[in-house]
């Protein structure tokens, strides 16, 4: 997560795609795991005293990312909703 500020949006991407099985297997199963996938993402970024503050094109690059990585249509809802949410 730490990496999310300092990455291009397809370097992004391709990292998402690859990481929905690590978060599929480490975080409570599929479902879970794709929910706890997209909304940890943007949560890395945001503070509750800052908002995103510095991270905010991060975290319009992570929205992006998330909509062109080959993540499931599923983790793809849970970044868009975690998006819409963080007023992204």
């Amino acid at each position: 997560m730490k990496e999310i500020p300092a990455t291009s949006v397809e370097a992004l991407a391709k990292r998402l795609t690859t990481e929905q099985f690590w978060f599929e297997n480490h975080c409570g199963g599929r479902w879970e795991g794709q929910e706890i996938m997209a909304w940890s993402a943007f949560g890395s970024l945001y503070t509750t005293d800052n908002g995103f503050d510095d991270n905010d094109v991060a975290a319009q690059n992570l929205a992006k990312a998330f909509k062109s990585s080959m993540c499931s249509i599923e983790v793809k809802g849970y970044a868009r909703r975690a998006a819409e949410s963080y007023g992204i």
